[in-house]
């Protein structure tokens, strides 16, 4: 795919994103909260947890990457606000490079895809975060 069709999008709206875990040997979604991030048509999402942000891919929940929160990562991601920015133009752009450099992105998502449904099912659906439930998280942050 060229660059130039490779737009990179957030979405600001949070959402419940089911990743690909392993708890105790066992393969398993868990739900998490986090934002979509678009690299022209691919989807992935960036979910804050301890330390560190986790990008994963979201038709398949697996981690496609992992941020560790520095000092400087963990000021520039102070808010929700300017962590919607750094998604877009610090992990956006790496996700996009990952993609460019792949010899066949597709061919790979479409194996991951299988691997991921051979091992735990069909993924449950993505959904959007509630406003209450926002607001209550929001006030959490503070």
């Amino acid at each position: 795919m060229k660059s130039q069709s490779m737009g990179i999008t957030v979405n600001e709206q949070p959402q419940y994103f089911n990743l690909a875990f392993e708890t105790e040997g066992k393969p398993n979604w868990q739900q998490k909260v986090g934002h979509e991030i678009r690299v022209g048509p691919y989807r992935f999402c960036a979910i804050p947890l301890k330390g560190c942000i986790n990008v994963s891919e979201v038709t398949t929940g697996l981690k496609i990457d992992e941020i560790s929160l520095n000092p400087l990562f963990m000021a520039m991601t102070a808010t929700q606000e300017d962590a919607l920015v750094f998604f877009r133009y610090v992990i956006g752009p790496g996700l996009k490079g990952k993609i460019e450099s792949s010899k066949n992105f597709d061919e790979l998502l479409v194996r991951m895809q299988e691997k991921t449904f051979e091992r735990l099912g069909e993924m449950p659906r993505v959904s959007d975060v509630a406003k209450d439930l926002q607001d209550e998280l929001t006030r959490k942050e503070i």
